[in-house]
């Protein structure tokens, strides 16, 4: 994908552009409700730096990360009267994290969560007054793609009255 656009400067015009997803969005905190033998949601999509709160309503159970029914040892909590909540914070590691209730899991109560990289957004104003990612108001400024992106560029360039930005995007 590659986009070209010629700005005039007159006071301070402002550029953004969102991408699938350099500030990433602030921490969110998941809620999945143990209900019965099953986890509601039983999946869910997460970013690094998120949290995850498993919450308690009946039984004995356990949050344990692994699959088929075998833990893999990235958590390991009960779930139960004592123990009414865990929270587990999401690790800058993408991919799927599968998790079971360990008397359970052959009755079916298992999830997944899904950790996947941040929207990237990018904010420029044409006068240089505030830009993320940095940039100077003449020459060219090369962005580097957080982990999960294979490439994201974006360059601007200033000629006298004129503001140029190009972006190239490929992700994901």
């Amino acid at each position: 994908m590659h986009q070209r656009h010629r700005w005039f400067r007159s006071g301070s015009v402002v550029l953004l552009a969102v991408i699938a997803g350099v500030m990433p969005a602030v921490a969110a905190e998941h809620v999945v409700d143990q209900v019965g033998l099953t986890f509601v949601p039983d999946e869910i999509t997460v970013t690094p730096g998120d949290t995850v709160r498993w919450v308690w309503s009946g039984g004995s159970h356990t949050v344990t990360s692994g699959s088929p029914c075998t833990p893999d040892g990235l958590f390991n909590s009960p779930l139960t009267s004592a123990v009414p909540e865990f929270v587990w914070a999401v690790p800058e590691t993408l991919g799927d994290v599968p998790y079971y209730c360990i008397p359970h899991c052959a009755f079916g109560m298992t999830g997944v969560i899904h950790v996947t990289a941040p929207p990237l957004e990018f904010v420029i104003t044409v006068d240089g007054d505030q830009v993320v990612p940095a940039i100077q108001p003449s020459g060219v400024t090369t962005f580097e793609p957080p982990l999960g992106y294979r490439f994201a560029r974006i360059q601007a360039e200033q000629s006298g009255a004129s503001f140029e930005i190009n972006v190239n995007i490929l992700y994901r």
